[in-house]
């Protein structure tokens, strides 16, 4: 088990957030398939993978499915599914998504990430957010 300081999460969270930020640039310059594929980054990112770690996209979904941590991650499992349907799409389909396909696959990534790191925030702090 990879043990991880906080600087490591801080480092992860700025490329996570740099990487959903060119996202909606591509987005935003009409690149549907570009944007998915940043937006696919930032998850892999956001579960502590590296970017380029030689997985394809279903071998890392796999990856993550079958891990000690499964258990942990199960409800995150059809989550993660989504992004990287459209990651497969963006990249090997020889149609381009269109810009609301895009959006949406953009916003569930973005709260995919969210959620990941709000996880971790929980895990570091023991605020309880209903204190107001």
């Amino acid at each position: 088990m990879k043990s991880e300081t906080h600087a490591d999460r801080e480092g992860e969270s700025s490329v996570v957030a740099s990487l959903l930020s060119e996202a909606d640039t591509r987005l935003s310059n009409g690149q549907p398939d570009d944007t998915v594929q940043f937006g696919y980054a930032a998850v892999r990112c956001a579960v502590g993978a590296p970017i380029d770690d030689g997985l394809t996209h279903w071998k890392f979904y796999r990856q993550i499915e079958q891990s000690e941590e499964a258990e942990l991650i199960a409800q995150q499992l059809e989550v993660l599914r989504v992004p990287t349907s459209g990651y497969k799409r963006a990249t090997f389909d020889p149609e381009p998504l269109s810009k609301h396909t895009a959006t949406e696959l953009l916003d569930g990534t973005t709260h995919l990430c969210e959620r990941d790191k709000n996880s971790d925030d929980d895990d570091s702090t023991a605020v309880d957010s209903n204190d107001g």
